[in-house]
């Protein structure tokens, strides 16, 4: 009876060993996993979040994990998840390069990404249609949290865009919110200004191309054929950017 009573005792006691031996296991398991994110890591995020949002933005990465099969001299390419949104956790495929233009795929990893930056925004309610004047937007520094990964718009490249669909004030312009509309269009007579040092020559050319502000087109002299890339002003009016 004394026995029996002594191997039920060794016997709850193995049990309760083996029990706080499986719930620290998934703990270690994490910070196993945790300890594989290498520098590169971070690194490839970042620059995969910049080619994706372009601007003037500061990225913030929390909570990183990985799985990855790498080490810290490799050079990694992320790419997150379709659908990912800036202010909550999103997945990355990681990736190095392998022969030729093939990349070989090495883990994955997942962070909590937070953004900072300069966005354009609307400055009152902008219904459907509307074509974007300087007075309806504005430049400022804000979070870009539940942003998609799409790009972040200028000023320059905005004003002059039909709006796509109704816009609140205060609201982010991306590119899924304007069109642009042509300053230029083809077989318009443009004035042309090119500027050789401190001397500025302006003379009439004819536009091969549809140019929204800021675009770059071609013209073409009528008197000499000679063809030129130029970039687009504002309405009826390009600067050379070269003599091709």
């Amino acid at each position: 009876m004394r026995c029996f009573r002594k191997s039920t005792r060794w016997f709850a006691e193995a049990l309760a060993a083996s029990a706080l031996c499986l719930a620290a296991a998934p703990a270690a398991n994490a910070a196993a996993l945790t300890d594989l994110c290498v520098p590169g890591v971070s690194q490839a995020i970042v620059a995969a979040l910049k080619v994706r949002m372009s601007g003037t933005i500061e990225f913030r990465l929390t909570g990183m994990s990985c799985v990855l099969d790498a080490t810290g001299n490799d050079i990694l390419i992320a790419t997150p998840v379709p659908g990912a949104r800036v202010g909550r956790s999103i997945r990355f495929a990681l990736a190095r390069p392998a022969e030729g233009a093939r990349t070989l795929r090495v883990g994955e990893a997942s962070a909590t990404v937070n953004a900072v930056g300069a966005v354009v925004r609307t400055t009152r309610d902008i219904p459907r249609a509307s074509v974007l004047a300087a007075i309806d937007v504005e430049q400022a520094d804000m979070s870009l949290d539940n942003q998609p990964l799409r790009p972040v718009l200028t000023l320059a490249g905005i004003v002059g865009s039909r709006v796509t669909r109704p816009l609140r004030a205060g609201q982010i312009v991306d590119d899924t919110s304007v069109v642009a509309v042509p300053a230029v269009k083809a077989g318009d007579r443009v004035r042309v200004i090119m500027r050789v040092a401190a001397v500025e020559v302006e003379t009439v050319a004819i536009a091969t191309g549809n140019g929204a502000i800021s675009q770059v087109i071609k013209v073409v002299n009528p008197t000499t054929r000679r063809s030129l890339r130029a970039r687009v002003l504002g309405k009826g009016e390009v600067e050379v950017t070269d003599g091709r």
